[in-house]
């Protein structure tokens, strides 16, 4: 594979998981503590 395409894969995967984790730090805006213990279940 080149190197080029190695790039992309990590950029659309980084979307995938930055975009579901944007929208609920805006559902929890207010309570960070609670953001960081859910991201420590996963």
């Amino acid at each position: 594979m080149p190197a080029r395409t190695w790039w992309v894969l990590a950029a659309i995967s980084l979307l995938l998981v930055a975009v579901p984790i944007l929208l609920f730090n805006q559902q929890h805006s207010g309570d960070r503590l609670k953001i960081r213990r859910e991201l420590r279940k996963f």
